[in-house]
């Protein structure tokens, strides 16, 4: 498996509660191609209690899972609990195409503003030829 993750840590020196992170929506090419509802992201490892809402600590890296491909047959996986895909449209179809994709995720604490990331995703078709980017940070409203 091939484990591709954004790390979240604290640019301050307070201990950050109930860290969690959503997947908001899949871009490609400008476009919206999925965007149906917000999607609970893992922390790693993804079978902890603490998987879902992590205390983030000042100094501190924690790894998200955002997608897992498993090497051999080369099918992704979103980071989500138990690595499932709950809708009618199946990632395979999502990603048919080889290219860039933007992967929006969005991580929310207590008493923090949340931070929408923008991850690209570059998709080859296989464990060998892909991986992310974060691209700027923004900001949202609380």
């Amino acid at each position: 498996m091939i484990f591709l993750r954004v790390i979240v840590s604290s640019l301050t020196a307070k201990r950050i509660e109930n860290a969690k992170a959503y997947l908001v929506s899949i871009e490609k090419d400008s476009k919206t191609i999925w965007d149906n509802e917000e999607l609970p992201l893992t922390f790693s490892p993804g079978e902890n209690p603490d998987a879902l809402c992590k205390t983030i600590e000042h100094g501190g890296s924690y790894p998200v899972d955002v997608i897992i491909v498993r090497r051999g047959d080369d099918e992704l996986f979103v980071g989500t609990p138990g690595r499932t895909w709950p809708h009618f449209e199946s990632l395979h179809n999502i990603f048919a195409e080889k290219g860039d994709y933007i992967l929006n995720v969005r991580v929310s604490a207590d008493d923090c503003p949340s931070i929408l990331a923008r991850v690209k995703f570059w998709w080859g078709g296989d464990s060998y030829h892909c991986g992310i980017d974060v691209m700027p940070l923004a900001v949202l409203e609380s």
